[in-house]
């Protein structure tokens, strides 16, 4: 999965991720995406999941709901990174 690969190339114990898996994913992708979320105490799902369409607002609106996510969890962020993956 091109996701997790990426995730392991970048993965830092001190970064924090959040992942917004599309609302049209398979099912399989979400509950693995999900999965390696609940064993990495730095690593978030948005929710809820958006039905992104590339060039519409709808991307704005998942890279908004991880930021508000990273925000509100964490007592320090310095940086945000998007990063997307088809």
């Amino acid at each position: 999965m091109q996701t997790e690969r990426l995730l392991r190339l970048i993965y830092r114990p001190h970064n924090a991720y959040c992942l917004h898996i599309d609302a049209s994913s398979p099912t399989e992708l979400n509950r693995a995406l999900t999965a390696i979320a609940d064993c990495l105490d730095n690593v978030f799902v948005a929710r809820p999941a958006i039905d992104v369409a590339w060039g519409s607002l709808s991307i704005v609106h998942a890279e908004l709901l991880c930021m508000k996510l990273l925000l509100g969890g964490l007592d320090r962020l310095r940086d945000v990174t998007l990063t997307s993956v088809i």
